[in-house]
């Protein structure tokens, strides 16, 4: 969380070092050996409230450079760790997204987060439901599940490994490879991440 008046900048990249090798929708950018950056630019407007702004990028297996949109956000952290212990609060993301990662152009994510600090260490998850305008599933989202472990290993630098899970709507039973991804990521996948 920046503080008030701060202006912060993550650089979140990710890779999918196994994933799905076929399109799920016309359009779509398969996730296999899809290497993605997102800069993350962060804004303290209060204590426990931040507003926030994403501008994902992607390289394709064959080094082909992808822009996939843009993402604002409003995160607020009513119960922060700043000298470590527990710590929850919400996301709320509004994205403006490419076809080649969503069957469609606007997503609104709702991200519940929990977490746990303890020195150098940070465990955290998100049980994301994930809404997209128009998709016959957008009235219930979609969920999927997020766990992130990170080492704080300098003042400027975090490393850490994230795992997501696309599962379908929450009462949905279908098979996983027959749900819809609004992501470019499998339905299961590890991340190796850096985080500045």
């Amino acid at each position: 969380m920046s503080l008030p008046g701060e202006i912060a900048l993550d650089v979140h990249l990710n890779d999918v070092l196994s994933g799905r090798t076929t399109p799920a929708w016309s359009g779509e950018l398969p996730p296999d050996h899809v290497f993605q950056a997102t800069p993350e630019f962060g804004f303290g407007v209060k204590r426990r409230l931040e507003l926030g702004l994403y501008l994902p990028v992607a390289f394709g297996p064959d080094g082909a450079f992808y822009a996939n949109g843009v993402k604002v956000r409003a995160k607020v952290v009513p119960q922060q760790a700043l000298q470590g212990g527990f710590f929850w609060g919400v996301n709320v993301e509004l994205g403006c997204v490419a076809r080649r990662v969503s069957e469609e152009r606007w997503t609104v994510e709702l991200r519940p987060i929990a977490g746990w600090r303890n020195g150098r260490w940070l465990v955290a998850a998100n049980p994301i439901l994930d809404f997209t305008a128009g998709a016959p599933s957008s009235s219930q989202g979609d969920f999927e599940p997020a766990v992130k472990v990170g080492f704080q290993a300098s003042r400027a630098l975090m490393v850490g490994v994230e795992y997501y899970g696309a599962l379908g709507p929450p009462s949905q039973t279908s098979p996983r490879g027959a749900r819809r991804s609004t992501t470019p990521t499998p339905s299961s996948t590890t991340r190796a991440t850096a985080w500045t």
